[in-house]
């Protein structure tokens, strides 16, 4: 059968044209489906590098943090938020902390809906209980939606309670960046790091290690207590000053009648002068001496230099030596 076949087609003979042009022919489309493949395997290079270019950017776009919310009750926990408001990372300061956080699930959750969590899951491990303290603050990195991001939190937060019918003390509101670093650098939730720099202010001998697993209302009362021994202390301080101020106004008030008998004793010695004047004067008078004119005075204090002027002027003298005697 073979055979056959062969020896049919062997009787027919092609030109050399057409073989020519139909090896031409073969070629192009060779070449075309080349071109094509190489066209193809580009493109789909180029989709596979901007879908990797988007996912990447998704991801960037979605795990990157731009507000962090701290949380402290005793547990002491950090929220990090996306711009889409969820959580993508969260962070315990201390042992009771993480100890909340091994019992939820909060991640890629919303902020609300993790705080509902968190607070829920403290309430019933008795972290949180009426009469209580809850600390929450928030710092972004962006500061024009603090004030709508804080009142969302206190709504989040008011919510949680009432549902759970705690009265509790709230204390929410905004830091900078200057402060979250400072109190990341101590390990402190912004909260406590605050509330330990106000002991520190009347008690310098608290640090930070110190009053690390104190509660933020236990530094309070601290707080409190040694600013009011302060306060009791600046008190006598003053009535003891008050005292020393009474006790130097008193020897001043003794110095000053020491003080008044300098006068009289200045005007003593001004009395025996006058009087040492008046004894010389007498002498020279009864010895028919003239007293010294040159360095007399008139009643207007010009110079009065005419000896016949002279006893006008001792009488004067005498009557004022004798007024003085008299004083």
């Amino acid at each position: 059968m073979r055979n056959r076949v062969y020896d049919a087609f062997s009787h027919i003979k092609a030109e050399d044209s057409l073989k020519q042009n139909t090896y031409a022919f073969l070629q192009k489309r060779i070449s075309r489906k080349k071109n094509v493949t190489v066209r193809r395997l580009a493109l789909a290079f180029a989709s596979v590098v901007v879908l990797c270019a988007a996912g990447l950017f998704s991801y960037n776009l979605y795990f990157t943090e731009i507000a962090f919310v701290d949380i402290d009750v005793n547990p002491s926990i950090e929220l990090s938020l996306n711009r889409f408001d969820r959580v993508v990372d969260v962070y315990a300061y201390n042992d009771d902390g993480q100890e909340v956080l091994n019992n939820v699930n909060i991640k890629n959750k919303s902020y609300r809906d993790a705080l509902k969590i968190l607070l829920d899951e403290m309430i019933e491990r008795g972290y949180l209980s009426d009469s209580g303290l809850i600390t929450v603050t928030l710092q972004m990195k962006n500061d024009t939606n603090v004030k709508e991001l804080l009142s969302a939190l206190r709504a989040s937060v008011d919510s949680v309670l009432q549902a759970e019918n705690q009265t509790v003390e709230q204390n929410i509101f905004a830091v900078d960046s200057n402060t979250k670093n400072h109190a990341h650098e101590q390990n402190l939730t912004p909260a406590k790091y605050l509330a330990i720099l106000e002991l520190q202010s009347v008690d310098p001998t608290a640090t930070f290690e110190s009053c690390r697993d104190h509660t933020i209302s236990e530094i309070r009362q601290q707080t409190h207590a040694h600013a009011n021994e302060s306060h009791g202390n600046e008190g006598d301080g003053h009535e003891s000053e008050l005292a020393s101020s009474s006790d130097s106004t008193s020897g001043s008030s003794s110095g000053g009648s020491q003080d008044h008998s300098s006068p009289d004793s200045e005007h003593g010695s001004i009395e025996h002068e006058s009087t040492k004047g008046t004894e010389n004067y007498n002498q020279n008078k009864n010895g028919h001496e003239q007293p010294p004119t040159t360095n007399r005075t008139t009643d207007n204090g010009a110079p009065n230099s005419t000896h016949n002027n002279a006893p006008q002027t001792n009488e004067k003298h005498d009557s004022e030596v004798q007024h003085e005697d008299n004083h």
